[in-house]
Parts: C-alpha cells; structure tokens; sequence
C-alpha cells in the first residue's frame, strides 16, 4: 500500500508540474536579437556553422575554432532593419604565438530616437 502512494504522489506531482508554464508566451521579447545572424555565410546554411573554423567570424558561433585562424582578420557587419532598427557587429582577431588567439566582439542594436 505504502508503494502505491508513493506511486501516486509522483504520478501527480509530474502531471501537475505542466501548469508551471501556464504563461509559455512570457519573457519571449527580451534578447530577441541575439538571434540575429551577423553573418551572411552562416545564415545562409541555417547558423549550423559551428564545424566551419579558420575565420574571424568563428569567434560568435564557436570560440574554440579561433585557433584556426591563421592571420590578422577584422570583419565588421551592418543591417538595417524595419522601424529604422540599425544593427552593427564588428569582430577582430589575433592570432598571437605561444599564446593563443585574442578577439574582440563588438554588437551594438540601435532603435533610433523613442517618441
């Protein structure tokens, strides 16, 4: 009897813990454009580029393949997007010996002046 309502109050507390999300529209404006894609290359193949390495842009989709990169690269980024929504990214790398590579990311999401 005792392993039937143990069985029981497991039971319920894992069906009932499904109306803890009874709001799954709630916090889902806040880092919205953390989803944009500052490159072209990588949107284009669905941002599944985290096997691609020896470029600077590597350092926003996987910091580890930076040590690829064989020389001095900068790339900078710029969107415009609806509601006058400008969108900048600019990222440099540089390969250092015997210590790594150091890089630098810069975003910045500009919404212009608010009325």
């Amino acid at each position: 009897m005792r392993v039937f309502y143990k069985l029981l109050i497991v039971l319920l507390m894992v069906g009932l813990s499904g109306f803890g999300y009874a709001q799954s529209k709630a916090g889902t404006t806040i880092g919205q454009f953390l989803k944009i894609e500052p490159s072209a290359r990588n949107s284009a193949i669905g941002g599944a580029s985290v096997s691609l390495s020896g470029e600077v842009m590597s350092a926003y989709y996987n910091p580890a393949s930076l040590g690829r990169v064989n020389g001095i690269g900068a790339q900078f980024t710029h969107s415009q997007w609806l509601a006058d929504i400008d969108y900048n990214y600019f990222t440099v790398a540089l390969p250092i010996a015997r210590f790594g590579t150091f890089a630098m990311q810069i975003t910045s999401l500009n919404s212009g002046e608010i009325d």
